[in-house]
């Protein structure tokens, strides 16, 4: 199954990050982002919907992004392209295929 791109060649810069534990220094720890790769991917609409989150009406944008085979990227790493960070919502590594196809989605308080 192909993912539907609009653009099929790789010419959006996204940065790629990835969770990390911080210590806090008091014995405890924090977790933030830190950026493992800037790479180049093809990147098209996955479509949008609304949901509710903490009673406040949300705007949830679903985007495709198609990476180069071998991309360091897994489920749990989230994605940073055109100022929105997308959570990853589904990843289709198939071996023997040549791209990377990651579904994710970035949420707006409206």
């Amino acid at each position: 199954m192909r993912l539907e791109i609009v653009d099929h060649t790789c010419s959006s810069l996204v940065t790629i990050q990835r969770s990390s534990k911080v210590s806090d220094g008091q014995g405890g720890y924090t977790e933030t982002y830190t950026t493992i790769a800037t790479v180049m991917c093809a990147i098209g609409p996955a479509g949008e919907n609304e949901q509710q989150v903490a009673a406040r009406l949300s705007l949830v944008t679903g985007m495709n992004f198609v990476f180069p085979y071998g991309t360091d990227i897994n489920p749990m790493d989230r994605i940073v392209a055109n100022g929105h960070i997308y959570e990853i919502n589904g990843l289709n590594d198939e071996p023997m295929s040549y791209q990377l196809q990651v579904t994710a989605s970035a949420t707006e308080i409206t």
